[in-house]
């Protein structure tokens, strides 16, 4: 926890756990780090890591705002966020790219900075939170298919 709230710090984002938060990444003007402060040790270091995987999207998507990262530019990233219609599934497919590739960064980080995670609970936080993206995606197209039916 140490080296990532060091490595956090010195891109200039700060690190909070809280009880009962859900963890994200705050890249405006508080670039702030949440985790959940009730998931156990190794948990929370998983969801960390993947947490400074969006960090390093971010980070890239800065010093380079034409090249893709995770399926969008810098300006599709911002365009695409609650967008509705045709456009709305762009948007979601490149979230979901961007959810796989900040556990990807996140591992490589981890390697990077030689830390020691247990592989099999990386594993399972891992694919708990791609199922809840996935189904939040689906969820989200068939409310559409459910809207257009109506209209």
């Amino acid at each position: 926890m140490k080296k990532l709230r060091a490595w956090l710090e010195a891109r200039g984002f700060s690190l909070e756990l809280r009880n009962c938060a859900e963890s994200a990444v705050d890249v405006g003007c508080d670039k702030l780090v949440t985790v959940d402060a009730r998931l156990s040790p190794p948990a929370r270091v998983s969801t960390l890591l993947h947490e400074c995987g969006h960090v390093c999207i971010f980070l890239h998507r800065r010093r380079w705002p034409r090249v893709r990262v995770a399926g969008a530019t810098w300006n599709e990233s911002w365009k695409n966020r609650g967008r509705c219609g045709p456009r709305a599934r762009v948007g979601r497919l490149a979230e979901l790219q961007e959810e796989l590739e900040a556990w990807d960064r996140g591992e490589a980080l981890a390697r990077r900075l030689r830390l020691r995670i247990p592989r099999r609970v990386y594993e399972r936080v891992r694919l708990r939170c791609l199922m809840t993206y996935a189904r939040w995606a689906g969820e989200c197209m068939r409310v559409r298919r459910q809207r257009s039916k109506r209209a």
